[in-house]
C-alpha cells in the first residue's frame, strides 16, 4: 500500500499518514524518510523530485476524498467501527475469509435453532450435540459483547480515532 501524507488545515506541526490511518509528528522517522525518498522525476528534467504533503482544509474533506479508495480518514464513521467488530467476530473463531464466515454464523444459527427445538421438544441432547450446545452458546455470548462494544462505540459523538483499541472491546 503506498503512503501519502497531509497537511490539515493550518495545523503544520503534524501530518495524516494514509497507510498507518493516523496524525504522526513532522520529525516522524516514517515520514522524514518518504519526504527523503525522491525515486519520481521531474518530466522536464528527469532530476529527482521529493515527496511532498498534500495540503487540505480541514478533517472532512480529507475522509471523503480518502473514502473514494477505501482508505479511512480522520473522521471515524460508523461503518468502520461494524468493519472491527465483525472482524473481531471472525478473529475469536479463527476465520479471515469475510464469506466463509457468514456462512459459517448461517450454520451455527440453524444449527444452534435445531438444537434449542430438540430441547424445547423434550427430547435429550446427545454427549455431542450439548457439547456443540455449549460452544454455540459461548460464542454467543462472546458475538453479543463485541456487539455491546461496538454499540457503546457508536454512541460517542465522535466516534475516537483510536476505537481499534483493545480498550474499546474489552
Amino acid at each position: 500500500m503506498f503512503d501519502y501524507y497531509w497537511i490539515v488545515g493550518a495545523d503544520e506541526t503534524k501530518v495524516w499518514s494514509s497507510k498507518r490511518v493516523g496524525y504522526f509528528p513532522i520529525d516522524d522517522a516514517e515520514y522524514v524518510n518518504w519526504l527523503n525518498d525522491s525515486n519520481r522525476l521531474d518530466p522536464l528534467t528527469d532530476a529527482p523530485v521529493p515527496n511532498t504533503p498534500t495540503r487540505i482544509s480541514n478533517e472532512q474533506g480529507l475522509t471523503d476524498v480518502l473514502e473514494k479508495y477505501g482508505l479511512q480518514g480522520p473522521i471515524v464513521k460508523p461503518v468502520h467501527v461494524k468493519r472491527e467488530a465483525k472482524r473481531r467476530k471472525m478473529a475469536a473463531i479463527g476465520q479471515t475469509n469475510e464469506e466463509e464466515f457468514n456462512l459459517d454464523y448461517m450454520k451455527a444459527l440453524a444449527e444452534g435453532t435445531s438444537l434449542t427445538n430438540k430441547v424445547t421438544s423434550g427430547a435429550t441432547l446427545t454427549a455431542t450435540e450439548q457439547a456443540r450446545k455449549t460452544q454455540l452458546e459461548q460464542f454467543d455470548a462472546l458475538f453479543a459483547s463485541i456487539d455491546a462494544k461496538m454499540d457503546a462505540l457508536l454512541a460517542m459523538s465522535p466516534i475516537p480515532q483510536n476505537y481499534k483499541d483493545d480498550i474499546h472491546w474489552q
